[in-house]
């Protein structure tokens, strides 16, 4: 009882002084500035590679046919080079928006409404055998992590070995909840 009294005290006093304590970080971002000219008006940001040496990007989110592409450069001092469409093994005349690609640069996550899957849209993923080989064929990530309501959004994490999505499957809190697939 007296321990357990004491750990409660101890748990107040440290509550209190993280909420009363000031809190920052040890660095600060400069003023912001455009990216430059390398992105069109109409691309929508996706992810950037690990490395900083590749960023994909939407083109023409909101038009019939959104399109992934990918800005390279030579090295994070260099300038970003044109976006080059990732091609008909992975976009399709349908949306293919939103990627993004694991920490070795060697499989691209992207939701598509392309005909023939789970739901309004589905999470479909795509690999290469190295960073300068060309995709192989994108393939429906299948039942597990599709619905028939809409599976989109997905970013992987670091290791790998978490997948996470938004949905908006029956039985959530909001119009759409965050999910996640672990293996």
């Amino acid at each position: 009882m007296k321990a357990t009294r004491s750990l409660l005290i101890l748990a107040c006093v440290v509550v209190a002084m993280c909420a009363t304590s000031n809190v920052s970080a040890d660095f600060t971002f400069g003023e912001p500035v455009k990216f430059g000219p390398a992105m069109a008006a109409t691309d929508d940001f996706a992810c950037f590679s690990s490395d900083g040496l590749e960023l994909y990007v939407n083109r023409g989110l909101g038009t019939p046919s959104c399109d992934l592409y990918v800005l390279t450069r030579a090295s994070v001092d260099d300038d970003w080079g044109r976006a080059v469409n990732l091609g008909p093994a992975v976009n399709t005349p349908q949306d293919d928006a939103v990627a993004s690609i694991s920490a070795d640069g060697l499989t691209l996550y992207f939701w598509s409404n392309r005909p023939g899957g789970y739901g309004d849209r589905d999470i479909y993923m795509t690999t290469r055998a190295t960073r300068n080989a060309p995709w192989s064929l994108a393939v429906n990530m299948g039942g597990t992590i599709n619905s028939s309501a809409v599976d989109s959004d997905p970013w992987i994490s670091a290791d790998g070995l978490e997948l996470y999505f938004h949905s908006d499957r029956p039985g959530q809190y909001g119009a759409c909840d965050i999910y996640v697939a672990r293996r």
